[in-house]
């Protein structure tokens, strides 16, 4: 009898060892899932992060083209106004300075 309590104690033992062996394993495989889980979840965080990044530097590169465009067209508008302005400048000039000749004219008559 003793024999057979000593067996059934040493083959409860075995048993518990290897359920505990198991849940080991079985622990371990879940913590391994849950790191992975959570491996996946930051990958997909950062690559919805540079995503946003990306389509915010996209939109700040095209407004500043725009910007350079309309600074360019101000630029241009600029230049046209200044050669606008010299040729005015000429044009008063040779009125005002035809207005003097004939008031000088008129004055020795």
């Amino acid at each position: 009898m003793q024999e057979l309590r000593t067996k059934h104690s040493l083959e409860l033992e075995q048993l518990r060892a290897k359920l505990s062996d198991n849940h080991i394993k079985e622990i371990t495989k879940l913590r391994l899932q849950s790191a992975q889980e959570a491996a996946r979840q930051v990958e997909e965080e950062v690559i919805n992060r540079v995503r946003s990044l990306e389509e915010e530097h996209h939109a700040k590169l095209s407004l500043m083209k725009s910007e350079q465009e309309h600074i360019q067209q101000l630029e241009e508008r600029i230049e046209q106004l200044k050669k606008e302005h010299a040729e005015n400048m000429k044009s008063i000039t040779a009125q005002h300075k035809e207005l003097q000749k004939q008031s000088i004219e008129q004055n020795e008559e």
